[in-house]
């Protein structure tokens, strides 16, 4: 407690070399018993000194706290800025990756368009028909999936034996009782997949 701080909170501020407590009482200084404290040149030049060697120490210690403050502040917005860095390089990276990729899936994507308008005016139209409808109807747009482990690869429903039988011998067309998509066996399917890969790679 100094006497700035007496002043500014009505504390009792205890003078140097005094035994009584000053008190600001309505805006005058007193000491405890009611006397007017009597203030020398030296007394003054003493309190004087004090105070403002307190205010030195508080302000001393005031700014050490707001440097450490600011050098925590550059080291947090340093590893920030570092880490946003790596993300913007990452994701430039990634962008790149996507352009790649779907660049690729659209010159694919043509080349079944073209391929899906040569077959179109192969099939029976009545049949096209029904493969665009289970398209149209299905959530991912398969009309037509193989049989996997002895369930439709549309529903995961089982298949009976006979149906499966039936399926492999390609004699006729057979759908999922419960998705209605077209079922092919498994072979067939890996036979397509490979013919595709193989056009592909010729692109």
């Amino acid at each position: 407690m100094n006497l700035l701080e007496a002043i500014n909170t009505g504390r009792p501020f205890k003078r140097p070399m005094h035994s009584q407590f000053l008190i600001v009482d309505e805006g005058e200084i007193v000491w405890e018993d009611g006397t007017i404290p009597v203030m020398t040149v030296e007394t003054l030049a003493a309190e004087d000194w004090i105070v403002r060697e307190e205010l030195k120490d508080i302000l001393e210690k005031q700014i050490k706290e707001l440097k450490a403050s600011i050098e925590h502040k550059k080291e947090v917005i340093a590893s920030s800025k570092e880490r946003l860095e790596q993300k913007t390089a990452h994701l430039k990276h990634k962008k790149a990756e996507l352009n790649d990729i779907m660049a690729e899936t659209q010159k694919e994507e043509n080349f079944l368009m073209e391929k899906s308008a040569e077959y179109e005016a192969l099939i029976e139209e009545r049949l096209l028909a029904a493969y665009k409808r289970i398209r149209s109807s299905v959530r991912n747009g398969l009309a037509v999936v193989s049989i996997e482990r002895g369930a439709s690869a549309g529903s995961f429903f089982a298949i009976p034996p006979q149906t499966q039988v039936e399926i492999a011998a390609r004699k006729k067309i057979i759908t999922d009782e419960h998705s209605g998509r077209i079922l092919v066996d498994a072979a067939l399917a890996q036979e397509e997949r490979e013919k595709m890969q193989t056009l592909f790679a010729n692109l």
